[in-house]
């Protein structure tokens, strides 16, 4: 059997000092996580520089970089994770129709529209995509199914529900 462990430590807004952003991610790769993940990028530069230094220290695991989602946002993840021995951009976007509405002002249709061009548009950056369907507890099924479906068309190498 293969268990593979993915660490959200530092996908957390947590106040941890560059220096221990840096110590969590060398620990982690110490007991051999197969994928450590990252939060958005608030500040590009810094925030570059912790990935790019996190990528010198990690060898044998991913280093997941959640992007913001816009094409923007894609090329900050791809450029941060340009040195990374494995890197993956992340793509987390709602599917119930409330997180929707709420938080991207997009209708179902419109939302698999945005799910294949981001999917697509970053898969053209790192082989390494990954679709994230946040609150898919609340979504409809049917949609969800259909959500999954499109990001697996668009090029997403792993789907996390």
């Amino acid at each position: 059997m293969n268990v593979k462990i993915a660490d959200r430590t530092l996908s957390l807004k947590a106040n941890y000092s560059f220096k221990e952003k840096i110590e969590i991610a060398r620990q982690l790769e110490k007991l051999g996580v197969s994928a450590i993940e990252i939060c958005e990028m608030e500040n590009i530069k810094t925030d570059t520089l912790l990935v790019k230094t996190m990528a010198y220290f990690v060898k044998n695991g991913v280093i997941s970089l959640a992007a913001t989602p816009t094409k923007q946002g894609i090329d900050d993840a791809a450029n941060a994770l340009a040195t990374a021995n494995k890197g993956r951009i992340r793509i987390e976007l709602p599917v119930s129709v409330v997180g929707m509405e709420y938080n991207c002002h997009k209708k179902p249709d419109k939302m698999l529209i945005m799910i294949s061009e981001l999917v697509a548009y970053a898969k053209t950056k790192m082989d390494d995509v990954e679709f994230v369907a946040i609150d898919a507890t609340r979504a409809e099924f049917e949609f969800l199914k259909e959500a999954v479906k499109v990001a697996k068309n668009a090029g997403a190498s792993l789907v996390t529900i």
